[in-house]
């Protein structure tokens, strides 16, 4: 592997944690680094455990797209923030905890699926406390033996989802800035480099000129490191506000063939239409629109599918009481043919509530005759949400949330993902800039408030 770098990521124990000159990534995890010119792979920086983020830095003649889109000018303050990664959704879509009587309701909607306990969040939160070192060391297989580290062999995506490495983005908004602001007070730009290591998703929609070779750079990026990419598809309009350009149904269908295009059969992982699906977007359009919209997702769904991709579809942040009429969305735009579908995109719901609420809305599709899985995006939910009418957009005392794993350890949940980039902003609203810039000061708070980190 000529030239190249690759830094994976796993969730093991910590090593070296003591370390004061160790990066400050969570202590659950180390980086292997192999460089072209080490002779041997065995003096790389070793981790321990077999899981899981694989994040290549380096490789060559790759152009992935840069980060989410700014909003339109629509002249409405909040409808232009939700121009930005998975915005939009209505004030009232509060940011609530899960609790009491809501917490009962749910249970009821999980009978279905046959569990009925909450994931418990020392489960998958980082041990900040006492890490506890693997008991098999890095480079040591089962029988005790040196397992061998190729340059030339990346490890390899597997056919599902979970268990999957993940790929960054190295032409990320943070890492953009990183790159760009090197007169940046030495932390700061620390920060936000360890920031920019992590894997997040890359955002697909209207502003590409060229999707399918964009799409295809990307994915090639991923795949000639084992890994894979979480792509978003965004390009269906809310209200005829946001996000399309106000295409017809065709129009629609051929930029999703571009992006199955780009896909080429190579593993990826799509998050379906941010907001298309939310009980607010839906309540605006007539009973035709809605019909229409519902179709076009699942006929994405199919285009996808027949390309290799792994398709979640993108719920929003329903309420509880909002559940059964979204399975119902789902299940008629595709569910039962997709992966599953997407909660908390660009949210700040906990993983516990998010967990309660995928399993309680996948015991609904269950009674419809459809077992699904779900994805959760964890980029900013580390202190839950805040309350108030502005919840949603740019809230202050907010932290970064689970690192992004395809082994989460929760029934029913494929994976926790960074879908919408910690940092970018959601729009000219608690002193953010425009929706979709990187705001360093935003991430910076995300980065103090991070227990882990």
């Amino acid at each position: 592997m000529s030239s190249t770098k690759i830094a994976i990521w796993l969730l093991a124990a910590c090593l070296g944690c003591d370390d004061s000159s160790s990066p400050r990534f969570p202590p659950s995890l180390e980086i292997i680094v192999v460089h072209d010119d080490d002779p041997d792979p065995s003096d790389a920086t070793t981790v321990a455990n077999d899981h899981d983020l694989v994040r290549p830095e380096d490789v060559e003649d790759a152009s992935p797209s840069s980060g989410s889109p700014e909003a339109e000018d629509t002249g409405d303050e909040q409808s232009a923030a939700a121009g930005d990664a998975g915005r939009g959704w209505d004030a009232e879509d509060t940011e609530e905890g899960i609790d009491g009587e809501d917490a009962a309701e749910a249970a009821d909607y999980l009978e279905p699926t046959g569990t009925e306990d909450a994931f418990e969040s020392e489960d998958w939160a980082p041990d900040v406390s006492q890490p506890e070192k693997d008991t098999q060391d890095a480079g040591e297989s089962n029988d005790g033996t040196e397992d061998a580290v190729s340059e030339t062999s990346p490890p390899q995506a597997v056919d599902s989802l979970p268990g999957s490495v993940l790929f960054g983005n190295p032409d990320s908004l943070a890492a953009a800035w990183a790159t760009g602001n090197t007169d940046a007070p030495a932390s700061d730009l620390q920060a936000i480099h360890e920031l920019a290591e992590i894997p997040t998703a890359a955002w697909f929609g209207a502003w590409n000129s060229d999707l399918a070779n964009e799409v295809g750079s990307y994915v090639s990026l991923a795949d000639s490191a084992g890994a894979v990419p979480v792509l978003v598809a965004y390009r269906l309009s809310w209200c005829n506000t946001f996000a399309a350009d106000g295409s017809d149904e065709a129009a629609y269908l051929s930029w999703i063939e571009e992006m199955a295009e780009g896909v080429g059969g190579r593993k990826a992982a799509v998050i379906l239409e941010p907001g298309a699906l939310t009980p607010s977007n839906l309540g605006c359009l007539t009973e035709a629109d809605k019909g229409k919209q519902l179709a076009l997702i699942q006929s994405a769904v199919s285009l996808l599918k027949q390309q290799g991709a792994w398709v979640y579809i993108d719920t929003g942040r329903p309420k509880l009481d909002e559940l059964p009429a979204v399975a119902e969305h789902l299940v008629a735009a595709g569910v039962g043919s997709a992966d599953g579908f997407a909660v908390n995109v660009a949210g700040f719901e906990t993983s516990d509530d998010s967990i309660v609420l995928g399993q309680a809305l996948a015991g609904i599709i269950a009674g419809h005759g459809f077992d699904t899985h779900f994805v959760i995006d964890t980029g900013r939910n580390g202190n839950g949400p805040e309350g108030g009418p502005d919840s949603w957009c740019n809230p202050p005392g907010r932290a970064l949330g689970h690192i992004p794993t395809t082994v989460t350890g929760a029934l029913l949940v494929d994976a926790f993902l960074w879908v919408k980039p910690p940092g970018e902003s959601d729009g000219e609203c608690n002193g953010g800039p425009a929706a979709g810039k990187f705001w360093p000061a935003y991430a910076l708070e995300l980065i103090a408030n991070t227990v882990w980190w």
